[in-house]
């Protein structure tokens, strides 16, 4: 039998950032570090302000709506 003499590389994962070790000889992975956990919690302010906005443009939609029914009822 043969002995490998790799050597090892280390990489990392682009999407998550996950770490790997990886013996090149062997083409086996020999460590593997999963991707640090992200605890972002939810910002309840800015998701306040994006229902507000959301609520303003229905509105909006609605009275251009309600406005165009007017128009066509009297274009008939």
């Amino acid at each position: 039998m043969s002995k490998h003499k790799g050597k090892t590389v280390e990489v990392v994962c682009p999407c998550c950032g996950a770490r790997l070790e990886v013996d090149t000889g062997l083409g086996k992975i020999l460590f593997h570090e999963p991707p640090p956990k992200t605890s972002k919690a939810p910002d309840l302010n800015q998701a306040s302000e994006l229902l507000k906005k959301e609520a303003e443009r229905r509105e909006r939609r609605f009275q251009h709506s309600a406005e165009e029914e007017k128009i066509k009822s009297e274009l008939l």
